[in-house]
């Protein structure tokens, strides 16, 4: 069993909880701490960090120190919903937008660089012409969720598996544009002078939910409807 794990996962999300569980199970401890959508700042306690195996970031939004990312005997693990030519937030809208075949997730080792670290494992999965943001991610999560468990059994059986894991690994590198909020942002902003193809596949690739794209005609906004 892993002797203690700190957990940074999701609210209200059906794969962090599953991941909870697992890691519950196999774990003589486990702190679990939830994020939502706000990036902030993550403090530990000295008592929290003392004997931590692994720090594990499951969809989690908190920002670690360097200090913090070091702090556990094996490594400080993050799961990011993208593969390695998307780093960043919004992969799966640029992944549309650049009409990719595929897509993926990648497990890696924190730096205090995001998405930068040893890639540890890379999962893909194809991309339907019909597919959506929201088909996507479903697809996603489901895959982040199997290449979490597949891993965390490897390091149950021997805490060496991680860097025969990143060795195996090594070859594949992270690209070197971070996409930001403000290159979201910029890519739900329509334009009628954009051609028929960009602007259609612009709206496929940001129509999620209550995150629409919009357009400005005579200074007034319009957002996409449902």
């Amino acid at each position: 069993m892993f002797k203690k794990i700190i957990l940074l996962g999701r609210s209200n999300c059906k794969s962090t909880l599953r991941i909870y569980k697992f890691l519950k199970k196999n774990s003589k401890k486990l702190l679990f701490f939830e994020s939502s959508f706000d990036h902030k700042k993550k403090k530990f306690t000295k008592k929290e960090l003392q004997n931590c195996d692994y720090i594990i970031s499951f969809r989690g939004l908190f920002i670690l120190s360097n200090k913090i990312i070091q702090t556990p005997k094996y490594g400080s693990i993050n799961f990011h919903a993208g593969p390695p030519e998307y780093r960043g937030g919004g992969a799966v809208n640029f992944s549309i937008l650049n009409n990719e075949k595929s897509f993926g997730c990648t497990a890696h080792l924190m730096t205090e660089k995001i998405d930068f670290g040893p890639i540890i494992n890379v999962k893909r999965f194809p991309i339907l012409k019909s597919d959506k943001v929201e088909n996507i991610l479903i697809k996603l999560y489901l895959k982040m969720e199997k290449q979490a468990i597949i891993i965390f059994k490897k390091l149950l059986k021997d805490p060496k598996n991680l860097n025969m894991m990143i060795k195996s690994n090594q070859k594949i590198k992270w690209s070197k544009k971070i996409n930001t909020t403000k290159d979201l942002e910029a890519l739900k902003k329509l334009d009628l002078k954009m051609n028929n193809s960009t602007f259609l596949r612009r709206i496929l690739a940001t129509d999620y939910k209550k995150y629409k794209p919009y357009i400005f005609v005579k200074k007034k906004k319009f957002i996409l409807a449902e």
